[in-house]
């Protein structure tokens, strides 16, 4: 079988299959670790060729030195965890001299396979799981700042990484401060202030951009990464009676998505809206609404009411293939949101004490090689 052959089959299989493959034989271990195929490989990825596309998300079991999970949506609708063969070089430990409260580590993004974790007060770490490569570089939390938000994407046009940290004080008045530290440099940069405040939530990437919901107004913010610019995005016409008392932006198959909920009787749906082509404002569309008598007994406050359990959040983790469905994380709890019957159904419960969860890609990058570029 000729090598291009080779390519096009292997290019097509997920990374944690590809890593295994390279103990097959010397000749495959050399052709997976080739930049063009990581490149080509990463390509599909993006693409969502093959069966390259994205099923996994990934936790941190925070009392358990750190360590990364995964589970396989798609595979296995047991959703059994596999634990991820790396661990942060350091364990999280409370720290006295904190200006607020950090008590675990949590991620900041995940884009082209690559996962970016706030480990400590001053510390992050960017971590590829499956080539269990990783790099480590520190932040300095601006003086008299309250509130720190961070967002982590890829600009095309330099072939480099960028990480986004935005600082606010617990002041209505006040701007935020926006450093951004290109990976390449390893230097933060100061950007000019912006009027926005976001929440501590990570930015979504979207078609290039950082997204978050500024909690002063409920507006869509979007950071580019490429131009280093801030911008408000249309957000959907919600229903005007009703004022949404959470409101959280999230990625579904490339398309950047609202969701949004009430806990009052009247209006105590979960609203999830997608914008079908990005820009546009005519093209967000409500995909669904959630009634919580929907759900299974455990997820709800209690049986009366119907309504959702106090600060209960909901997240949007993934749309299964053909649309059957989208998986959900209602706070520790996964659902499966069936689209045609509009009825949910309790999949499985994180047992473990996560502190923060994210969707993954898994890719071929070597960080070690991308930082010596």
């Amino acid at each position: 079988m000729c090598e291009d052959v080779i390519i096009g089959i292997l290019s097509r299989l997920p990374a944690k299959t590809l890593f295994r493959f390279k103990s097959v034989c010397k000749s495959w271990r050399t052709l997976i670790e080739k930049p063009s195929f990581v490149q080509e490989h990463l390509e599909r990825l993006q693409r969502g060729e093959g069966n390259t596309r994205p099923n996994n998300i990934v936790f941190l079991d925070y009392n358990n030195d750190s360590r990364l999970y995964s589970l396989d949506i798609e595979s296995s609708l047991s959703l059994s965890c596999d634990e991820v063969e790396v661990e942060l070089t350091e364990k999280v430990r409370n720290c006295n001299d904190l200006r607020f409260s950090l008590l675990t580590p949590y991620f900041l993004g995940s884009c082209n396979g690559l996962l970016c974790i706030k480990v400590s007060y001053k510390r992050i770490c960017l971590l590829n799981p499956c080539t269990r490569t990783y790099t480590n570089f520190e932040y300095k939390h601006p003086q008299n700042m309250l509130f720190s938000s961070f967002g982590f994407g890829y600009d095309a046009k330099i072939k480099d990484y960028k990480l986004v940290m935005i600082t606010t004080r617990n002041n209505s008045n006040s701007a935020s401060k926006i450093k951004v530290l290109t990976l390449g440099t390893d230097a933060w940069r100061n950007l000019s202030d912006v009027p926005y405040r976001v929440g501590l939530g990570p930015g979504k990437l979207i078609n290039g951009a950082l997204h978050w919901i500024d909690h002063e107004t409920n507006q869509v913010i979007c950071f580019n990464v490429e131009e280093e610019e801030f911008k408000v995005v249309s957000r959907p016409v919600y229903n005007a009676a009703c004022v949404f008392v959470s409101v959280e932006v999230a990625e579904l198959e490339g398309c950047l998505v609202v969701v949004c909920h009430h806990p009052s009787r009247k209006y105590r749906d979960v609203e999830v809206w997608v914008m079908k082509e990005y820009g546009l404002e005519d093209s967000w569309t409500k995909v669904f609404s959630i009634d919580p008598n929907t759900l299974p007994p455990l997820l709800i406050k209690n049986e009366n009411t119907g309504v959702f359990r106090p600060n209960c959040s909901m997240t949007a983790l993934c749309i299964l293939k053909n649309n059957e469905g989208v998986v959900l994380l209602i706070d520790r709890d996964i659902v499966l949101y069936n689209l045609k019957s509009n009825m949910c159904r309790y999949i499985h419960r994180i047992a473990i004490n996560f502190s923060s969860i994210v969707t993954y890609k898994g890719s071929l990058i070597n960080l070690a090689e991308e930082l010596a570029k």
